[in-house]
């Protein structure tokens, strides 16, 4: 049976090539549209060397999940998969502040609703302008613009 930590690095390997294909794809210069998976594909690559180089007997062996911790991925991907639906209609300031508003309620009940609703809404104007400004990429908009 794998360790959890030799299958996190499995994992994390995996996704890394895929970004790191995606850039070669992408790419077309710096900032860019290659530019994001390259970051990503560069974290999960350091992520799977350092969870594949630990020994082997440090880490648990892996249990199945308890039921409300398997509720609580259905709830985030149909989150998601809602996200990748709305986005074009509704644009990505309003999807991605609902989205992350959601999972993260989803997730955790320590933030209070307030709490969440304005911290989530300060994330998403900070990812539109990241993606917007500086990175160059074109966010899908609502009818109003946002």
């Amino acid at each position: 049976m794998l360790s959890t930590d030799r299958s996190i690095g499995l994992i994390c390997g995996v996704l890394a090539a895929i970004c790191l294909f995606e850039t070669h794809r992408l790419w077309s210069g710096w900032p860019g549209p290659g530019t994001m998976p390259l970051v990503i594909g560069l974290i999960l690559l350091l992520n799977s060397v350092l969870y594949l180089a630990r020994p082997a007997g440090s880490s648990n062996p892996i249990a199945w999940p308890k039921r409300e911790t398997l509720t609580a991925t259905a709830v985030v991907a149909a989150l998601f998969a809602a996200y990748v639906l709305v986005l074009p209609w509704i644009g990505f300031l309003i999807a991605t502040w609902a989205l992350t508003t959601f999972v993260t309620k989803t997730i955790s009940s320590e933030p209070t609703w307030l709490g969440t609703i304005i911290g989530m809404g300060v994330l998403s104007a900070v990812c539109h302008f990241v993606f917007n400004s500086l990175l160059g990429a074109s966010l899908p908009v609502n009818s109003l613009g946002f």
